[in-house]
């Protein structure tokens, strides 16, 4: 009865603790990126002006996010922004339990670093993260177009991490195809009538942010998980093509566009969660305290280790089954 007991706690443990970190969150209200961009951009846009105004040269965060994605900003705007701080709060630490069940990962997962930095931060890397796993664990239903383009207008560079996996899982050819023309028709239609309504704010929208993209990208390069933070730009695009070639996995495809794709940031990472066995949350723990004690860009390695690991585990599997075949036909 006793070890029962015991049990139960250290089940309950991970999630206790998760509570508690969004508590405090809730209580220091940090200004984040929420606060910062979100909301003012939003109120921007109801009030018809453009929010990458909100970039400034020089500025280490500049506002990048494409006019797709602008409806949420308006949505968050729209509600007073004691409500908006803690909705955004409670859908984050929400969707940090619900991945990890919807990946059938160890409790202990929620608390993974990045997950609790997107909190803090306002993020919405685990809102896209989830778009994504949905659609990739969806994807023989027309619904799953929908929600991997929601994620390709919220935040493109996380929704990459599921459209490989989900594209190439699809049945046949024939479907891809189908599924193509439909995620087309999702970003073409609401623009094209977007356009037709108010033809000079779309061309402003699209012009201001092509002109904030470039400095954008870079300013995100320096706490990336990415190869291009220390400026290994040749393995950072060897790894975008083992990326291609290795698409269908996502426990190995993630780890390898965590180090080619350079426009992320360090809360970003959470595209890794599960994508090495419990042992990568030691490792995210280590690589997070080597970073800071060292001031240096080392998140790098945590992505690194996995796609080796994942990498390892792969030619394994495919020598044992070719040593299977072997023995069969010998013994045929």
């Amino acid at each position: 009865m006793e070890t029962d007991r015991w049990q139960a706690l250290l089940k309950a443990l991970p999630f206790s603790l998760l509570a508690l970190v969004i508590i405090g969150i809730a209580l220091l209200q940090p200004n984040n990126d929420l606060t910062r961009f979100f909301l003012p951009a939003g109120r921007l846009l109801l009030d018809g002006e453009s929010p990458y105004g909100l970039s400034r040269p020089g500025d280490a965060q500049p506002f990048i996010y494409t006019p797709y994605g602008l409806w949420l900003f308006m949505l968050l705007a729209a509600v007073p922004a004691p409500i908006a701080y803690l909705g955004m709060l409670a859908l984050n630490a929400g969707l940090l339990v619900v991945v990890i069940r919807r990946l059938a990962l160890s409790r202990w997962w929620c608390l993974y670093p990045p997950g609790l930095f997107v909190a803090l931060a306002g993020q919405l890397d685990v809102l896209v993260f989830w778009l994504g796993l949905e659609a990739y664990q969806r994807r023989h239903r027309s619904l799953s177009c929908l929600l991997i383009c929601l994620g390709l207008a919220i935040k493109p560079q996380i929704a990459l991490f599921w459209l490989l996996p989900w594209f190439y899982s699809l049945s046949n050819q024939r479907q891809r195809i189908r599924y193509a023309a439909m995620c087309l028709a999702v970003f073409a239609l609401p623009m094209l009538l977007w356009f037709l309504a108010d033809a000079s704010r779309v061309w402003q929208l699209w012009g201001d942010w092509g002109s904030v993209l470039g400095a954008g990208t870079g300013a995100y390069v320096g706490d990336s998980p990415s190869l291009w933070s220390i400026g290994l730009i040749p393995a950072a695009l060897l790894a975008l093509l083992l990326w291609l070639v290795f698409g269908r996995d996502h426990q190995l495809s993630r780890p390898l566009l965590a180090l080619g794709l350079p426009a992320l940031r360090y809360y970003s990472g959470y595209v890794l969660v599960g994508a090495a066995p419990l042992w990568g949350l030691a490792l995210a723990y280590g690589v997070a305290g080597l970073s800071l004690a060292f001031a240096q860009p080392l998140f790098w390695i945590e992505p690194f280790v996995i796609a080796a690991y994942r990498l390892r585990e792969l030619l394994l599997a495919r020598t044992l089954a070719r040593q299977g075949e072997v023995y069969e036909q010998g013994n045929s």
